[in-house]
């Protein structure tokens, strides 16, 4: 561990690892939580903690008094779930819903309704209570308080007020008021009920006669489609028997086919008696009479029928049916089927259905067989799709009827339901409504306040006004951007090393014990930077700042001062071109100085001693601010590099370095850039310095606290040696300054001892 480690541990100050300027040092992490309101509220103590009691004090006070106790008085109605009738062998009727109508109930206590009518009470009145208005109203509802205990059929109604008096006449206005309503209206919407299953009642009826009027016209509609007279009630029946009748035409229809196809494949040629074949002769037609002598009696069957027929339609005439009646227009059709047939056995039998065997006409049976067929078969198929036709019709009259039918059964019982509902309900309606509804517990005069939240709230004003001061010195704190202890410097720039901080000295030091303390200060600062730049080439520092008046000529003479002291060969350059503090502070009259040096390249011509030893100064000069312009970074450099072959330490005063041009070469230039920051200075002002330096490509060697308070020293390294009385309002001293002065003391002290 080398010797400048060593002594960095003694007296804790950072380490000298990386070679880089401010890549070391205390790396503190901002406040937060306690730490951070602990910050907010430093110093200021003592006036957050007067004002939280005085402002607490006065908050809980009018807590207090803006509270009065509150006297509830309470009533209790109870609501039967069961509706009963004054009859023993009676046990009436549960309520639908109950728990739902309770809920309603407890709408109706907290409507404006009856609130109104509460405020007309005698009993409101005899109390004294405000009526009238909106006012009152709204005052009265906030006094009110209605509620339904879960799974009871109690209604708790409570009134509270400042006055016991007039809370007693709340909850007897509201029972009152709420026991006339319920007697006076439908509660549970028996009546509303009743006229709403009335007119369901009256839309079934029309419903139900609207069906059976469609069921006598549907009776009317087949009847005129030629069917017979059928009750609806005998539709079944009725095609049933139209269904048989169609099944026994079909069966008498396929027996046809079949014997027409037999009669069909045994036709064949009729050979005469010589066996030598016949041929059938063309003859005159034949007359009905001869035929019907010689066909085996087929042609009088089928006369006979016709004459049926004849006879039938000869009653319906007779009995008055017209030509258009159904029945007449069937029996005409049957008739003329007949007559079709009779003609068309006679053509057949003419074309070739008989022959003449021996000078005697003789009927071929079989085609005669085969022709009576064919006409039967065409009259049997003609009947069989009217039949069929007809059941398609009773079908779907049928359909109809069932479908009116249960339209009609349902409607029934839609009346039969409503029947039984009406009566029920109206039997509930009769019942007495008093056995409904009673008060279980009348309100009683409250001797002792139910509410009483003074306490409480005088608690909470207290702890109101306790913080409120401490909330508005901690958003003063917050919205005050200045530094005001070292540690905010130390903490709040990124992790910038904390040279050290210089205390606030009188202008006029009297005090060896401040002095001796100052002096401390600065030697630890000097100490910090010959460990950080040990290196032969770390040698030159700049002391900038971020705005005139934070210190930083005081801080560079007393850097040069301490830096002589302890045996290193110093030079200050007053590198400020337009504040020229050093020269002032040193009373030095130069003709020639700091820009001659640069013009000539040669340093030591312009170089003044002073009468401490191993200090050397190099002033101003006659430069003017006009002449920064003439100011290069290479000129600077090669000012620099000269004054490294003469010199062990070169600190170089500059102007701000957010205000002044040579700054920022001199700061590139330098090895380190020392940034003086003062109590009370803007963080804004202190970040945009730092962040101009970084841009330029400053080594940063760390930051400098100057008018520091005795808080800080309590704080830092240096509470060993006690506590620092405060200073006076910071004036700088147009001389050297207090702090250099401190500093110059110990150095001749310190020089005086070694020469005894």
């Amino acid at each position: 561990m080398t010797n400048e480690t060593q002594l960095a541990l003694a007296a804790g100050l950072p380490m000298p690892h990386d070679p880089m300027f401010g890549q070391q040092g205390n790396h503190s992490h901002k406040a937060t939580g306690l730490k951070r309101i602990h910050r907010l509220l430093r110093g200021r103590y003592p006036l957050v903690i007067t004002l939280g009691l005085l402002f607490g004090v006065a908050g809980s006070l009018m807590g207090y008094l803006s509270q009065k106790p509150l006297f509830s008085s309470v009533s209790k109605i109870e609501i039967d779930p069961t509706v009963r009738s004054n009859s023993p062998s009676n046990l009436g009727y549960g309520i639908p819903e109950y728990q739902y109508f309770l809920a309603s109930q407890v709408s109706v206590i907290e409507s404006p309704e009856l609130i109104q009518r509460a405020l007309d009470e005698d009993e409101w009145k005899a109390g004294g209570g405000p009526r009238g208005d909106d006012l009152a109203m709204v005052r009265f509802a906030s006094g009110l308080e209605v509620e339904n205990t879960p799974n009871t059929a109690i209604i708790k109604i409570s009134y509270s007020d400042p006055d016991a008096k007039l809370a007693l006449a709340g909850a007897q206005a509201v029972t009152k008021a709420y026991d006339e309503i319920y007697q006076e209206s439908d509660p549970m919407g028996f009546a509303s009920r009743l006229r709403e299953l009335d007119k369901e009642k009256s839309t079934y009826n029309a419903n139900l006669l609207g069906y059976q009027q469609q069921l006598s016209d549907l009776q009317q509609m087949y009847t005129a489609d030629g069917l017979r007279m059928y009750s609806t009630d005998d539709m079944a029946a009725l095609q049933s028997e139209a269904q048989m009748e169609l099944t026994q035409l079909n069966f008498e229809l396929a027996q046809e086919k079949s014997r027409l196809e037999s009669d069909e494949r045994a036709t064949t040629p009729i050979a005469d008696s010589s066996g030598a074949g016949n041929s059938m002769g063309k003859e005159p037609p034949l007359t009905e009479e001869q035929i019907a002598s010689n066909d085996e009696g087929r042609l009088n069957k089928m006369l006979a029928g016709r004459d049926a027929i004849s006879q039938q339609i000869d009653r319906l005439q007779a009995d008055g049916y017209g030509d258009e009646n159904p029945t007449m227009k069937y029996q005409r059709s049957e008739y003329q089927v007949w007559d079709n047939a009779i003609k068309q056995y006679e053509q057949s039998v003419n074309d070739g259905g008989h022959v003449y065997a021996n000078g005697r006409m003789s009927i071929l049976p079989l085609k005669a067989e085969i022709a009576s067929l064919k006409v039967q078969i065409d009259a049997q198929q003609k009947r069989y799709d009217e039949q069929n036709d007809l059941c398609a019709k009773i079908e779907k009259y049928a359909q109809s009827v069932k479908d009116i039918k249960k339209n009609i059964t349902n409607a029934e019982g839609e009346i039969d339901r409503i029947n039984n509902e009406s009566e029920q309900l109206q039997t509930m309606a009769n019942l007495n409504p008093t056995n409904q509804m009673r008060v279980v517990y009348r309100p009683t005069l409250a001797s002792e306040p139910s509410t009483d939240r003074r306490k409480i709230m005088g608690a909470l004003g207290f702890l109101g006004g306790a913080l409120l001061p401490t909330l508005v010195v901690m958003l003063v704190s917050v919205l005050d951007g200045r530094f005001r202890y070292s540690d905010e410097a130390n903490t709040d720039l990124g992790g910038i090393p904390l040279l050290g901080i210089l205390p606030n000295l009188p202008d006029l030091l009297t005090d060896p014990t401040q002095a001796a303390t100052a002096a401390h200060c600065v030697h630890q600062i000097r100490t910090i930077l010959q460990i950080t730049g040990a290196s032969t080439e770390r040698r030159v520092f700049a002391v900038t700042s971020g705005s005139p008046g934070d210190g930083k000529t005081s801080l560079t003479l007393a850097l040069g001062l301490s830096f002589a002291a302890s045996g290193s060969r110093t030079l200050l350059v007053d590198g400020d071109l337009v504040g020229g503090g050093l020269t002032a502070r040193l009373n030095v009259n130069a003709e020639h100085g700091v820009l001659e040096a640069m013009a000539s390249r040669d340093i030591m011509p312009f170089i003044r001693t002073t009468d401490v030893a191993d200090l050397s100064f190099l002033p101003i000069g006659k430069a003017l601010g006009g002449y920064t312009g003439t100011i290069s970074p290479a000129a600077v450099r090669r000012l620099v590099d000269e004054a490294r072959k003469h010199f062990d330490v070169i600190l170089i005063d500059t102007g701000p370095i957010l205000g002044s041009i040579e700054a920022s070469p001199v700061a590139v230039a330098s090895d380190g850039v020392v940034l003086c920051v003062s109590r009370g200075q803007q963080r804004q002002l202190v970040d945009r310095a730092l962040a101009h330096l970084h841009a330029i490509g400053a080594k940063l060697a760390g930051v400098v606290f100057n008018r520091a308070q005795a808080q800080d020293f309590e704080r830092s390294t240096n509470r060993m040696l006690g506590s620092v009385p405060a200073g006076t309002d910071g004036r700088r001293s147009e001389a050297i300054g207090p702090v250099a002065r401190a500093v110059a003391s110990s150095v001749r002290s310190a020089s005086s001892g070694q020469e005894h």
